[in-house]
Protein backbone atom coordinates (compact mmCIF):
# COMPACT_ATOMS: atom_id res chain seq x y z
CA UNK A 1 0.00 0.00 0.00
CA UNK A 2 1.38 3.47 -1.01
CA UNK A 3 -0.22 6.75 1.00
CA UNK A 4 0.16 10.59 -0.16
CA UNK A 5 -1.79 13.27 1.45
CA UNK A 6 -5.09 11.45 2.67
CA UNK A 7 -5.17 9.03 -0.86
CA UNK A 8 -4.36 5.25 -1.01
CA UNK A 9 -3.22 2.83 -3.61
CA UNK A 10 -3.04 -0.52 -2.80
CA UNK A 11 -5.35 -3.89 -3.21
CA UNK A 12 -8.86 -4.46 -1.62
CA UNK A 13 -7.08 -6.55 0.89
CA UNK A 14 -5.33 -3.85 1.91
CA UNK A 15 -8.29 -1.36 1.88
CA UNK A 16 -9.74 -4.22 3.75
CA UNK A 17 -7.32 -3.91 6.51
CA UNK A 18 -7.49 0.08 6.58
CA UNK A 19 -11.32 0.41 6.84
CA UNK A 20 -11.26 -2.33 9.64
CA UNK A 21 -8.72 -0.91 11.43
CA UNK A 22 -10.19 2.38 11.40
CA UNK A 23 -13.28 1.33 12.75
CA UNK A 24 -12.02 -0.31 15.41
CA UNK A 25 -9.77 2.58 16.16
CA UNK A 26 -13.07 4.89 15.99
CA UNK A 27 -14.92 2.22 18.06
CA UNK A 28 -12.64 2.07 21.10
CA UNK A 29 -13.45 6.01 21.73
CA UNK A 30 -16.78 5.44 23.44
CA UNK A 31 -17.58 9.16 23.87
CA UNK A 32 -17.03 10.57 20.23
CA UNK A 33 -16.72 9.14 17.05
CA UNK A 34 -13.77 11.00 14.60
CA UNK A 35 -14.53 8.44 11.85
CA UNK A 36 -13.80 10.24 8.82
CA UNK A 37 -15.93 9.05 5.46
CA UNK A 38 -13.79 6.95 2.82
CA UNK A 39 -14.51 6.92 -0.81
CA UNK A 40 -13.11 3.92 -2.82
CA UNK A 41 -12.45 2.95 -6.19
CA UNK A 42 -11.09 0.14 -8.18
CA UNK A 43 -8.65 0.71 -11.30
CA UNK A 44 -9.45 -2.00 -13.41
CA UNK A 45 -6.60 -0.97 -15.61
CA UNK A 46 -3.71 -1.43 -13.41
CA UNK A 47 -2.24 -4.61 -12.35
CA UNK A 48 0.82 -3.97 -10.12
CA UNK A 49 1.19 -0.70 -8.77
CA UNK A 50 4.82 -0.96 -8.20
CA UNK A 51 4.94 -1.35 -12.20
CA UNK A 52 2.46 1.29 -12.99
CA UNK A 53 4.18 3.99 -10.77
CA UNK A 54 7.93 2.72 -12.26
CA UNK A 55 6.72 2.77 -15.67
CA UNK A 56 4.49 5.55 -16.05
CA UNK A 57 5.49 7.89 -13.27
CA UNK A 58 2.17 8.34 -12.74
CA UNK A 59 0.73 9.91 -9.37
CA UNK A 60 -1.87 9.55 -6.82
CA UNK A 61 -4.32 12.44 -9.12
CA UNK A 62 -3.66 10.05 -12.24
CA UNK A 63 -4.43 7.04 -10.37
CA UNK A 64 -7.86 8.12 -9.55
CA UNK A 65 -8.95 8.84 -12.96
CA UNK A 66 -8.39 5.54 -13.81
CA UNK A 67 -11.11 4.62 -11.20
CA UNK A 68 -14.09 3.02 -12.60
CA UNK A 69 -17.29 3.31 -10.32
CA UNK A 70 -16.56 4.68 -6.10
CA UNK A 71 -18.07 3.47 -3.48
CA UNK A 72 -17.61 4.40 0.44
CA UNK A 73 -17.56 3.72 3.85
CA UNK A 74 -19.70 6.37 6.56
CA UNK A 75 -20.32 6.27 9.78
CA UNK A 76 -24.33 6.28 10.16
CA UNK A 77 -25.45 9.20 12.70
CA UNK A 78 -28.85 8.19 13.86
CA UNK A 79 -29.32 10.82 16.08
CA UNK A 80 -30.55 8.36 18.81
CA UNK A 81 -27.94 9.45 21.39
CA UNK A 82 -27.22 5.98 21.88
CA UNK A 83 -23.90 5.44 23.44
CA UNK A 84 -23.44 1.54 23.35
CA UNK A 85 -23.36 1.02 19.70
CA UNK A 86 -22.02 2.84 16.56
CA UNK A 87 -23.07 1.95 13.03
CA UNK A 88 -20.95 2.40 9.72
CA UNK A 89 -21.99 1.74 5.88
CA UNK A 90 -20.89 0.94 2.83
CA UNK A 91 -22.15 1.45 -0.34
CA UNK A 92 -21.72 1.80 -4.39
CA UNK A 93 -22.72 5.52 -5.50
CA UNK A 94 -23.82 4.20 -8.42
CA UNK A 95 -26.79 2.62 -6.33
CA UNK A 96 -28.09 -0.85 -5.71
CA UNK A 97 -25.12 -2.43 -2.89
CA UNK A 98 -25.37 -1.39 0.14
CA UNK A 99 -24.00 -2.80 3.53
CA UNK A 100 -24.12 -2.17 7.12
CA UNK A 101 -22.55 -3.02 10.36
CA UNK A 102 -23.72 -2.58 14.34
CA UNK A 103 -20.60 -2.56 16.39
CA UNK A 104 -21.68 -2.65 20.14
CA UNK A 105 -18.95 -0.93 22.05
CA UNK A 106 -19.17 -3.76 25.44
CA UNK A 107 -18.23 -6.16 23.17
CA UNK A 108 -15.60 -4.45 21.13
CA UNK A 109 -12.65 -6.37 20.23
CA UNK A 110 -10.44 -6.67 17.27
CA UNK A 111 -12.17 -10.47 16.27
CA UNK A 112 -16.12 -9.09 16.75
CA UNK A 113 -15.07 -5.76 14.89
CA UNK A 114 -13.36 -7.80 11.86
CA UNK A 115 -16.44 -10.13 11.49
CA UNK A 116 -18.82 -7.33 11.79
CA UNK A 117 -16.81 -5.14 8.77
CA UNK A 118 -16.15 -8.08 6.95
CA UNK A 119 -19.73 -8.76 6.53
CA UNK A 120 -20.45 -5.48 5.79
CA UNK A 121 -17.76 -5.29 2.83
CA UNK A 122 -19.36 -8.10 1.51
CA UNK A 123 -22.64 -7.43 1.33
CA UNK A 124 -21.41 -3.99 -0.38
CA UNK A 125 -18.56 -5.61 -2.84
CA UNK A 126 -19.41 -9.57 -2.93
CA UNK A 127 -16.49 -11.94 -2.96
CA UNK A 128 -13.63 -12.37 -5.39
CA UNK A 129 -11.72 -8.19 -5.38
CA UNK A 130 -8.69 -9.57 -2.87
CA UNK A 131 -5.82 -8.67 -4.98
CA UNK A 132 -7.63 -5.67 -7.36
CA UNK A 133 -6.17 -2.43 -7.10
CA UNK A 134 -8.17 0.34 -6.06
CA UNK A 135 -7.57 3.67 -4.75
CA UNK A 136 -9.48 5.23 -1.39
CA UNK A 137 -9.39 8.23 0.05
CA UNK A 138 -10.59 9.94 3.32
CA UNK A 139 -12.57 12.76 3.56
CA UNK A 140 -12.31 15.43 5.78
Amino acid sequence: MIQSNGIYAGTFDEFRNFIIQKIYEDCQNERKSDFCSVDIGFCHTITSLDKYYRNMGYGFEECKEDVEGWYGVHLLEAGFEDSSNRQFCSNYYGGGDFGVCDIFLDDLNKEYVTREVEKMITSTFGYGHSKEICVWEEQK
